[in-house]
């Protein structure tokens, strides 16, 4: 049966104070497809396309152009249609259960994978996400829109940067309306994608929220209906969600997390960056690029302390350079919120700085997204953090539940989410007992500008067997013609075996190199076989090379020291 919703800002995921119409972009008993524009609005600082939340048709439009609107604004009524062949299959209405053999919460890359995993491996399988797409944060508010903001903004460092070379353009001019779009579009092509492999493997997709009844039901609540699902083994896949601090737990728009922070509005003129981390750094690179005078708080002694200090120097000169502040051992103290500024007392050790911002986000980790799943109810174990706790086969606490991804601990990454989901569809299919190799091998990539990446043993963590061999870009011909001579390769050496157990880089699209690094490491490559590979010149994975030569001292380039 077809429904009429009848839409406010809040069905377009907008939090805006006041706007004006500027635009109508439909009549009633149009027909409308998923985030087609409807409606354009105007506030005092940009404008916004309001995207229809799904296929139907118009019938009311409750406002015209010039009309003032708040939050509660009722804008235009749609009759939504087809919803069960075009965007979900939502279970029947009756009372009548669901029985699979594997029920899968989450459809992020760790739920997803499992699910086309299993389905591969003959498994009746039904996977379940609050949401209507697949894809999960990492995929559509997170991984995938920040690095298309990241690659947007390198673009214009870049031609900014080439006038040092005789090459002048114009200032930017920065239209966010095209930018959101196109964003969107590739968050759209990959959620098309992922629906067409989810349709040819007839995987069974409702949209709801679950919570368990016991070890072998759910109930999934549609918005419409509770919908019971019975199976014989589940996944928990249901990812992360932003840490947020008692400091900042203020309703206003102008305070953001990073899944706000991609949807850019405006452009504030000051930010306050809150966490030295992966995220935080990433998101206030993008804002830089974008034209906010930018500030980073981080509450330890060191921003991105994962990794070595000489990975993450580079990138600390390049901040202090361009950002207003980057101020370690602080925190907030209180916020003071006005209508048009936002006050902050941060605290620095034992002395006290008082700042003013258009806007804050607020970086400061993630923690396990398992609300509302009703694990108590079932007696699922997790640990002091709210992680759920699993074994080598990312088996629960009770043997015909698993769990995968981000809500089973760090390292929080897409890459690991899917390995996972490989797995432990294996394991559900008997096609394997667990993992039974290694630790898993994880590579990390920051994609800041310059990039940080890193594989296996840091500097940090190593004992007396293990040296240390690094090597300057500064006489590489490649890294000079990109003006990136500032960056670093450093291989980590077993001096008894010549095994190399850990390796990384800092420089341009250092990410995009790191797979021959974990090869390496994978398969236990010693420098002495490395140095006899050929790299390509000029390009920068020859320091790679270097670092073995140098090792073994045999580098040309370089002197060799005894």
């Amino acid at each position: 049966m077809d429904k009429v919703r009848t839409l406010t800002l809040d069905d377009f995921n907008q939090t805006i104070d006041e706007a004006k119409v500027t635009e109508i972009n439909i009549m009633s008993s149009d027909k409308i497809k998923l985030n087609q524009t409807l409606i354009v609005i105007e506030t005092n600082k940009t404008t916004v396309e309001l995207g229809s939340p799904s296929d139907g048709v118009v019938s009311k439009i409750h406002v015209n152009v010039g009309d003032s609107i708040t939050q509660n604004t009722d804008l235009c009524s749609i009759e939504t249609y087809n919803i069960l062949e075009d965007v979900i299959e939502i279970a029947n209405k009756n009372s009548e259960s669901i029985e699979t053999d594997l029920v899968i919460v989450g459809a992020g890359p760790a739920g997803y994978t499992a699910a086309f995993r299993a389905a591969d491996l003959g498994i009746k399988t039904v996977l379940i996400d609050k949401y209507p797409e697949l894809g999960g944060t990492c995929l559509n508010s997170g991984c995938i829109p920040s690095k298309f903001l990241l690659h947007i903004v390198s673009g214009v460092h870049n031609a900014q940067h080439l006038s040092d070379y005789g090459v002048k353009y114009d200032e930017p001019y920065v239209d966010l309306r095209k930018m959101m779009q196109a964003k969107d579009n590739v968050i759209n092509t990959l959620n098309m994608g992922l629906k067409s492999l989810k349709t040819k493997r007839n995987i069974k997709f409702i949209q709801g929220k679950a919570k368990f009844l016991d070890v072998n039901t759910l109930s999934i609540n549609t918005g419409e209906h509770n919908q019971k699902v019975k199976f014989s083994k589940a996944i928990i896949a249901t990812g992360s969600v932003p840490r947020k601090i008692p400091t900042l737990d203020i309703e206003d728009s102008r305070i953001k997390y990073s899944e706000q922070a991609l949807n850019i509005q405006y452009i504030p003129e000051r930010m306050l960056v809150v966490g030295g981390g992966v995220i935080g750094l990433e998101l206030a690179s993008v804002y830089h690029g974008l034209g906010s005078k930018v500030s980073i708080i981080e509450a330890s002694d060191t921003i991105l302390g994962m990794f070595d200090n000489d990975m993450v120097d580079p990138l600390l000169t390049k901040y202090e350079n361009c950002f207003e502040s980057v101020l370690t051992n602080t925190v907030i103290d209180n916020v003071n919120v006005s209508s048009s500024i936002l006050t902050v007392k941060l605290k620095q050790k034992s002395s006290y700085i008082t700042e003013k911002y258009d806007s804050i986000l607020v970086a400061t980790g993630r923690v396990p997204n398992t609300h509302g799943l009703n694990l108590d109810a079932i007696h699922l174990n997790t640990d002091e953090f709210g992680f759920i706790s699993v074994s080598r086969n990312y088996e629960t606490s009770i043997d015909n539940i698993y769990a995968i991804g981000d809500v089973i601990g760090n390292p929080m990454l897409a890459h690991k989410g899917s390995y996972e989901g490989r797995i432990v569809a294996e394991v559900c299919a008997g096609a394997r007992h667990g993992d039974d190799s290694n630790e898993p091998l994880l590579p990390f990539v920051v994609y800041t500008e310059p990039e940080i990446a890193w594989v296996g043993m840091t500097e940090k963590q190593k004992n007396d067997d293990i040296e240390v061999v690094k090597t300057s870009w500064s006489a590489n011909g490649r890294a000079l013609t990109q003006d990136s001579s500032y960056g670093l390769t450093k291989l980590l050496v077993n001096k008894h075996s010549g095994v190399i157990v850990g390796g990384g880089m800092v420089g341009p699209n250092v990410g995009e190199m790191l797979t021959e690094l974990t090869l390496l490491i994978q398969r236990k490559i010693t420098v002495q076989e490395l140095a006899a590979i050929i790299h390509p010149h000029p390009t920068i994975s020859e320091t790679i090379g270097m670092c073995a030569e140098i090792y073994l001292k045999e580098a040309i380039e370089v002197i060799n020291t005894v």
